[in-house]
C-alpha cells in the first residue's frame, strides 16, 4: 500500500495490520523503500527512518496509509481466492 503515486515507500499490508491491532498501535518494520542510487525497491529496515520515522509516532504518509487500511470493509485474515477465471 501507498499514500500516492509518488511515494518512496511502499507499505506491506500484514505488517501494517499487526501494528494497527497492537496496543498501543505501532509502526512495524515491514516496508519496501525507494533506492534511487539502485533504481530498485529495497525491503526492511534500511527505509524505516524514511518510511516510518518512530515507531509510536510514525511520519504521515506512515498514517495515510493506516487511516486507508482501517477504512476497508470487512478487513479479514482470509486469503483471497485468486482461481483464475475459466477460459471460453
Amino acid at each position: 500500500m501507498f499514500p500516492k503515486c509518488n511515494s518512496l515507500c511502499i507499505y506491506n499490508m500484514d505488517r501494517m495490520a499487526v501494528g494497527l491491532a497492537a496496543d498501543p498501535i505501532y509502526a512495524p518494520n515491514g516496508q519496501w523503500r525507494w533506492h534511487g542510487t539502485d533504481e530498485c525497491w529495497e525491503y526492511g529496515s534500511n527505509g524505516y527512518q524514511t518510511c516510518v520515522g518512530n515507531v509510536l509516532d510514525p511520519v504521515q504518509d506512515w498514517l495515510t496509509v493506516a487511516d486507508h487500511y482501517l477504512g476497508f470493509c470487512g478487513v479479514s485474515d482470509v486469503p483471497w481466492d485468486i482461481t483464475p477465471a475459466p477460459t471460453m
